[in-house]
């Protein structure tokens, strides 16, 4: 498989289970603080085309080539990432109101699994990019 071919699976496949998890993770955010946010399929198509591009150019540049640099490109993707878990997570706990503390550790709880999620796509891109074994 050439480089390009496996950094694009590198970061799509992913892009993909993580798009779909944090998904079901907005959603349960949304019951949550009792907002009402529409989920939709086009919804999840544009989540996973952002969560792939922002780690494609890392992850094709990962599988190219066995220097340290393509790990800056590669951190431009996963800071994007954080960036907008960050967002999300300010947004969701500015629409809550009238929480009750069982609520609000909820909410603490779903958005800590968002971030790990993001977490978990960055390293299985990174390693699947590298042909380097997912655990150990």
């Amino acid at each position: 498989m050439d480089a390009f071919a496996r950094g694009f699976a590198a970061a799509a496949v992913p892009g993909l289970l993580s798009a779909g998890i944090t998904r079901m993770l907005m959603r349960a955010v949304a019951l949550v603080t009792n907002t009402g946010t529409e989920f939709t399929p086009r919804g999840l198509v544009i989540i996973s085309a952002i969560y792939t591009a922002a780690l494609l150019p890392g992850c094709v540049a990962l599988a190219a080539n066995r220097r340290r640099w393509p790990w800056v490109l590669f951190g431009g993707g996963v800071a994007f990432l954080g960036y907008a878990a960050i967002v999300i997570g300010v947004q969701e706990t500015e629409a809550a109101h009238d929480l009750t503390p069982t609520r609000w550790v909820m909410l603490v709880l779903l958005l800590l699994a968002m971030l790990l999620i993001y977490a978990a796509q960055a390293v299985v891109a990174a390693r699947w990019a590298r042909r380097e074994p997912l655990i150990g």
